[in-house]
């Protein structure tokens, strides 16, 4: 009888190819006059640079009394003042708990109070929205990152297994969870080998530091030792530019970008630069045309989340086949579809798609504070994603919808349960549901609410916003207001029938406030 060979053991990756820390010191000694990070107006760093910076925040947060297993809350714009503080965090072997800085109100106040972090970087008006939402937590200024000394502080090794980030939820079935990552959950994100940035490519990047997928396309260029060119945010008719200027080889598009970028005027030059692959998220229908126009050569589909990274990815060399596809499963994770009971559906049929990873501590370990979801999230040993896919006869993946109620626009998923606690605190609002309504111009949706006011004769939709205004992300106000008599609800538990709401859509008595002149812009 043949006796079969043993699988080959699993080894555990070292610490210096995966925590940041010990990556940028591997790379000052290897490469210390290579550019690390570059920026548009504060200077850039090389290697031997974000060394002595890291180490500087880490000891400066050191002698304001931050110690190992401390959280640390970011809460800025893109900036060096985001790199110092996270490196100097993960330096000293603390808990980043990144904070998404247009947050305001009670969300800003539930992530505080949820994640209880030691101190929170921030500034500006940032600091006025923390202390306006009732939290007591110490308030730093970033520049006390810039004057410790440039010597590496004592601490104990960092271990792949230890916690590295608390990353809140977008909040779409309740308050905002915070998910808690690993070292090495955020290295095995970063390094699909769809990503595989090569050592001497420059990445450039406009997504929000504060977001997994802002920090993890970030270590997809440090983790091999690349250039990352870091700005603050993405404008469609300063892009080519952007990219030109920063010399950026790769970069990242997600939800209406590349819409709004084919809608900007074109020029005969505009393949004319270095850019030859990009990040697409989701790829959309024109993603040919966009690759054709600006001569690019690969791109790159992929699905993830806070909790997993990025689950599944694939690159088209050329010709975009399948521009639906979310991708395959990347190596090194297993996924099913399943229905309700966990029983995987018929070749062909939507189910949920649920993953789990072949090596430890690589999908984030926990919810914070709340173990029955914890458990529920995580049943049968599986991460449950609550997102529906089918897929097809070639192993490709595509989404079809979101078991929640959460409302996808301009690259934020937009958390109903928030806009409606904003809109049913205005003394006029009786009752209140939030839906996406289809946007023409692109695959996102548009915020709208249903609302039941007192006297609807005498209300305004206007005023409702601005009572938005302070108490949503800029990005959660609504676009669309419709007064009705009576929301559509189920019998038995008098919960909210979105799905009829979803098919009324708009009509002639929904009110725009973009054709009432509201215009809502980024304000951080």
């Amino acid at each position: 009888m043949p006796t079969m060979s043993p699988p080959a053991p699993l080894v555990a990756p070292a610490a210096v190819d995966i925590v940041m820390s010990e990556v940028v010191q591997k790379y000052a000694a290897l490469h210390p006059g290579k550019a690390c990070v570059t920026t548009a107006d504060e200077g850039d760093w090389t290697w031997a640079d974000a060394r002595e910076e890291m180490f500087r925040a880490a000891n400066a947060m050191r002698a304001m009394g931050i110690e190992p297993g401390h959280r640390v809350g970011i809460m800025l714009p893109n900036g060096l003042d985001w790199l110092r503080a996270w490196w100097g965090t993960i330096c000293l072997g603390g808990i980043v708990v990144a904070i998404n800085p247009a947050l305001r109100g009670e969300a800003l106040r539930h992530v505080l109070d949820d994640s209880e972090p030691q101190v929170v970087f921030a500034v500006g008006d940032l600091v006025d929205r923390i202390e306006d939402c009732g939290s007591q937590v110490r308030i730093l200024d970033p520049v006390t990152l810039h004057n410790g000394d440039a010597i590496a502080p004592a601490v104990e090794p960092i271990q792949i297994w230890d916690t590295a980030w608390i990353g809140y939820t977008s909040g779409t079935t309740g308050p905002a969870k915070g998910a808690v990552m690993t070292h090495a959950q955020m290295a095995r994100t970063a390094s699909p080998p769809e990503f595989g940035a090569a050592a001497d490519d420059t990445l450039l990047i406009y997504t929000p530091m504060f977001h997994i997928g802002g920090c993890i396309y970030g270590m997809s260029a440090w983790l091999l030792g690349a250039t990352l060119a870091l700005r603050s945010h993405f404008v469609a008719d300063q892009w080519l530019e952007m990219v030109r200027k920063s010399g950026a080889t790769r970069s990242i598009l997600v939800a209406s970008m590349t819409p709004t970028l084919m809608a900007t005027p074109e020029h005969p030059d505009d393949a004319d630069n270095p850019l030859h692959t990009t990040v697409m998220i989701p790829v959309t229908a024109d993603a040919d045309l966009l690759r054709k126009r600006f001569g690019i050569k690969t791109v790159v589909a992929g699905y993830g989340m806070t909790e997993l990274g990025l689950a599944l990815s694939h690159q088209w060399p050329g010709e975009i086949t399948k521009p639906a596809s979310a991708g395959k499963p990347k190596p090194g994770v297993e996924v099913r579809l399943v229905d309700e009971h966990d029983i995987p559906v018929p070749p062909g049929s939507p189910g949920e798609l649920i993953m789990r990873s072949d090596r430890p501590w690589e999908i984030c370990s926990e919810y914070l504070n709340q173990p029955e979801l914890t458990a529920k999230t995580w049943r049968n040993g599986w991460f449950h994603t609550g997102d529906q896919f089918y897929c097809d006869d070639e192993g490709f993946y595509f989404f079809v919808d979101r078991a929640t109620d959460s409302i996808r626009r301009r690259g934020e998923n937009i958390s109903s349960f928030e806009v409606e606690r904003a809109v049913i605190s205005h003394p006029d609002v009786i009752d209140v549901a939030c839906v996406g309504v289809a946007n023409q111009t692109s695959n996102d949706a548009e915020v709208k609410v249903f609302i039941v006011v007192r006297e609807a004769d005498a209300f305004d939709p206007a005023d409702l916003i601005e009572h938005c205004r302070t108490r949503l992300h800029y990005f959660a106000i609504p676009t669309f207001v419709e007064v009705i008599d009576e929301l559509p609800k189920t019998q038995a538990t008098a919960r909210h029938l979105k799905f009829k709401l979803r098919q009324m859509g708009n009509s002639a008595r929904t009110w725009d406030r973009r054709a009432a002149g509201i215009v809502i812009k980024r304000d951080y």
